[in-house]
Order: structure tokens, then sequence, then C-alpha cells
């Protein structure tokens, strides 16, 4: 197969649509919950610097990336991604995979509903558990 070219303009469209998806799923995550994002891409672009540039954002600063390289490591060949945690997984194995998984932040309250929130002048076990 022959490998696909994007021009710059094309390739950054589909980056910032990446993000969009990206910030969209974040929403849905509760405090503890975890994300993975997936691409088929091979290019930083679309990876690496989709995921930068989430984890630098004020959503993206509610989630921390969790390893997947050991647990994954064992069952499939693949190799470290641009980003400690993250991995890829090579053309000729897979296609071209690039995987993160992210975790949201148990004291994070961005984007979750009034009852999930910890109110200062009640105790912790007032708070509504929506698990």
């Amino acid at each position: 197969a022959l490998p696909i070219s994007f021009s710059p303009e094309r390739l950054a469209s589909i980056a910032a649509l990446q993000l969009a998806l990206l910030e969209n799923g974040a929403r849905a995550v509760r405090k503890g919950g975890t994300l993975v994002y997936a691409t088929c891409s091979l290019t930083t672009t679309q990876n690496e610097q989709v995921l930068a540039r989430f984890l630098g954002s004020d959503r993206g600063a509610r989630f921390s990336v969790l390893s997947l390289r050991d647990s994954v490591a064992s069952l499939w060949p693949c190799r470290d991604g641009g980003v400690p945690g993250s991995i890829r997984f090579d053309p000729d194995e897979f296609g071209g995979l690039f995987v993160v998984a992210l975790r949201r932040a148990e004291y994070s309250d961005e984007g979750v509903g009034k009852e999930d929130k910890i109110h200062p002048d009640k105790e912790e076990s007032t708070a509504t558990d929506r698990s």
C-alpha cells in the first residue's frame, strides 16, 4: 500500500478535529474514570501534538497519563510513543496505531453535575456517588 500524504492544511484540520473529539469525550469522564485516545495515524501531529494540546488545556489538566507499556507489551509487540506512557504499534504488526490512556483526577469537578461536587461546608460523605 502507498503511504497517504496530506497537505499541511489538511493535517492541521484533521488534528483540530481529533482535539475537539478528545475534549468532547473528556467531558463525559467521571472523576477517577479513564479515557483512551487512540488513532490509526503515525503522525506526531495527530498523536503527541494533539495529546500535548489537550493536556495543556483547562480540561486536559485534570487528566494524567496512565502507562500502558507493561500491560500491553507482554501481549503485543509495541514501542513507546512520544509521550511517556503512550504506546505505538508499528505498521508491520497492526497497520500503525497510537494509544494513550488518561485518568481523570478524583478531585476535579470541571464538567460534572452539581450533585458530584463536595461542598467545603459539608462532610465528604454527603457527596452523591454516581458510580
